[in-house]
């Protein structure tokens, strides 16, 4: 037992071998440098979590900060959250033909709004039941003539009921439907939640037959006939045109279906339920059109859409399980052998997804299509080779948990040819509060050319068109969102926007300059460092990152030094067969090429901050093995080894209490090596892209920069580079310094 005594003897050894060697090291200049560097990073590394900084890897810069696009308008405070995606009115015109009007659904109302921001009316439905569906808008009459234009709005409700609006007002006019503009069915027995199809028959001349089809939650699908009076000699509309007549319907299935769509080359519409079948029927009669629905076997939240490729329509139909499928519409037959039992979508091109998936989109050619998921990924797909083109991940590999799309992506046909997307991300756990969204706008890879920053959650998408205010220059997105105190707001953005990001030190902008890559911040942040692609803040990372590089360090080179120890004093001490088989096994670490070795462990395990740290225990201590192997060998013949083992002593003790001791001088000076090349070991995994994703270290900052300009990116590149530099500098003076210590004859004469 050890007594009171001894341990303060123990102690004043302690602290006299301190002493001694503190005086040995501060006769090594170098060594003071180094160490005085470490104290600084040490400092940095523990301050961290106190300093208030923003977070390395979830915090992002307003986009205001890194985003420059024009906001049109925003239309605050209506009274319920905008639900669904807004509807617009096109102006009918010969060559210019544009948006003057757009409809916003929010419970039980619909608000038409100018492209200036002024609400024109609001139209609530008279039995006050929830509505469910976009606001479609169809222009049934002349889209030439203003005077011949026949717009039509239809929305369904919870209670069943199917409304249409007559609004041919002129462009600024405050008029609300009523009266004979206004038409709603009885209850359909259903449910409406999927958005009505308008077929137009003024393409083919013959006036008065226009229909309207619409499904409900109980199977059924109902076909309505827009007549109207027409005159066709002043070729001028009746104002009481808003009648509708029930032309035929059908009991389609037993669960629910999804919005129907319209081939108007196959004279057929189309609808999907809920248990993955698709079945078509015609336009003129509701009879079915395939000897057999198409059955995806497989359960479906998401609605059909229609392609249009060269030889023919085609639908596409998602399923909850991971599918997308794409149909022949003459006869239902998959669109080509490839397609039979459907494409499995694929995260990152490793996982399944399983959704549940939004409607798809497609290309105005059907060359492509696109698909959102409820788990948070975006997929373009090749029709023709049924392969995926890209895919996009709104969780940015769990970096930001709970990003989801919750509505279809828009492809813009006829101007940007962009694709636009919007991702909601959670905020506090069970509050919706503070939930926010970004939309995206796409181009033809997975890069979005911009995102921007909603507050709210987005449900019903964006859509896109040039509207009519002459001082927009650029095509409109409008999106609405739920606001945090549950009312609703609709936004109008330009389609073009320059992402700034990353953006440089506020300390180097200039507000005079022209270059808007160089004004200050509009938000008032102030980015010591600048910013990364993705406008996370590169001073915070910096910072953090000390705490990976100082953590795996450390971690590295002490479990490395423990394995050598052990396997040294082993080795040197028992020698014989014991020796030759551990030294062997040594021999073959040492002669393992260091570097690929690790890009091997490190990609067959998880991408772990403790995974790396493992890895470079496991390739690190051949060397300081085969050094304390030799000390060992000339300690075990030392005249006080032979005093322990006469005495008794046994062989662990005399290994680990009378030879360890000796030996850790030495082990310590190969520890500050250790720890510089675990610090570059570490960040070369990162750069390669074998890091862990989920926390910052200097090493992913380098491979993040590498991916762009690094040399345009100076404020970017230079930090973690220079950190990197300054720790390993750091531990190699250190380490010179300790290697006077234990090496006496290094030591300069007095």
């Amino acid at each position: 037992m050890v007594t009171s005594k001894q341990m303060v003897e123990k102690f004043r050894d302690y602290r006299r071998s301190f002493i001694h060697n503190w005086r040995l090291f501060k006769e090594s200049k170098i060594g003071l440098v180094g160490l005085a560097v470490l104290i600084f990073f040490s400092l940095m590394a523990v301050s961290a979590p106190f300093l208030g900084l923003k977070h390395p890897v979830d915090w992002m810069a307003p986009s205001t900060d890194i985003l420059e696009v024009d906001k049109y308008f925003q239309v605050e405070n209506l009274t319920g959250p905008v639900n669904h995606s807004v509807g617009y009115r096109i102006r009918p015109a010969a060559l210019d033909a544009k948006a003057d009007r757009v409809y916003a659904a929010y419970g039980n109302s619909v608000t038409a709004i100018r492209p200036n921001g002024i609400s024109l009316w609001t139209y609530r439905a008279t039995d006050a039941s929830l509505i469910t569906t976009t606001p479609i808008v169809q222009n049934i009459g002349n889209r030439v003539d203003p005077n011949r234009q026949e717009q039509r709005i239809a929305f369904g409700t919870l209670e069943g009921r199917l409304y249409v609006l007559r609004d041919n007002t002129a462009e600024g006019s405050a008029s609300r439907p009523t009266g004979d503009n206004v038409y709603r069915t009885d209850p359909l027995g259903g449910a409406i939640m999927r958005n009505p199809a308008f077929y137009n028959n003024d393409t083919l001349g013959l006036y008065g037959d226009d229909r309207l089809f619409v499904t409900t939650e109980s199977g059924m699908l109902y076909a309505f006939s827009l007549q109207y009076d027409y005159d066709p000699l002043t070729q001028v509309y009746s104002a009481t045109s808003a009648r509708l007549n029930q032309a035929w319907s059908v009991q389609v299935s037993n669960a629910s279906l999804g919005a129907p769509v319209v081939s108007i080359r196959n004279m057929t519409v189309l609808v999907s339920d809920r248990v993955g079948k698709i079945y078509s029927y015609s336009i003129a009669n509701g009879m079915p059109m395939w000897p057999e629905p198409y059955d995806a076997a497989e359960p479906v939240s998401s609605d059909l859409v229609l392609a249009k490729p060269s030889d023919g329509d085609v639908v596409f139909l998602a399923t909850d399980l991971g599918r997308l499928h794409c149909v022949n519409v003459p006869d239902g037959t998959p669109y080509t052998s490839n397609w039979t039992g459907g494409m499995l979508l694929m995260k990152d091109l490793t996982t399944a997804d399983e959704g549940p998936f939004n409607t798809p989109t497609t290309t105005s050619d059907g060359s492509e299509a696109y698909v959102t998921s409820r788990s948070g990924f975006f997929y373009a797909i090749t029709i023709d080779s049924q392969t995926q083109k890209w895919t996009y991940d709104a969780t940015e590999g769990g970096r930001v948990p709970g990003a989801t799309f919750d509505s279809s992506a828009y492809y813009d046909t006829r101007y940007s040819k962009g694709v636009y997307a919007v991702s909601r991300v959670p905020g506090s756990p069970g509050d919706p509060t503070d939930d926010y969204s970004w939309l995206y706008r796409f181009t033809n890879d997975s890069l979005y050319s911009w995102r921007l920053q909603l507050p709210g959650a987005v449900y019903g998408g964006a859509v896109l068109y040039f509207d009519s205010d002459t001082s927009h220059l650029n095509p409109s997105v409008w999106t609405g969102t739920a606001a945090s105190d549950g009312t609703g707001v609709v936004y109008s953005y330009s389609c073009t926007g320059s992402y700034l990001a990353p953006l440089p030190p506020t300390w180097v902008t200039n507000a005079n300059n022209a270059d808007a890559k160089f004004q200050p911040p509009k938000s008032g942040n102030y980015y010591i460092f600048g910013t990364d692609t993705q406008g996370r803040d590169v001073f915070s990372q910096t910072i953090w990152g000390s705490q990976i590089a100082l953590m795996v360090g450390f971690s590295a080179a002490f479990f490395s030094i423990a394995i050598g120890i052990v396997i040294g004093l082993v080795s040197g001490y028992y020698g014989g067969k014991v020796d030759s088989v551990l030294m062997r096994f040594t021999d073959v670490i040492l002669v393992l090429p260091g570097l690929p070795l690790l890009i091997i462990l490190a990609a067959l395990l998880s991408p772990s901050i403790w995974n790396i740290v493992l890895i470079i225990a496991i390739v690190g201590w051949g060397g300081i093995a085969r050094v304390i192997r030799a000390e060992v060998l000339s300690l075990k013949e030392r005249p006080f080894i032979d005093s322990a083992r006469v005495s008794g002593a046994s062989k662990a003790r005399i290994m680990f209490r009378h030879i360890a001791p000796n030996v850790l001088p030495l082990a310590m000076l190969y520890m500050t090596f250790g720890v510089s090349g675990a610090i570059l070991s570490e960040a070369a995994l990162s750069f390669i892209g074998l890091g862990d994703p989920r926390t910052m270290s200097w090493g992913i900052m380098l491979q993040a920069v590498s991916n762009q300009n690094a040399l345009a990116n100076w404020w970017w590149l230079l930090p973690p580079g220079l950190c990197i530099t300054l720790v390993c500098m750091a531990f190699f003076l250190i380490g010179r310094a300790f290697d006077q210590i234990v090496n006496p004859r290094l030591r300069r004469r007095r």
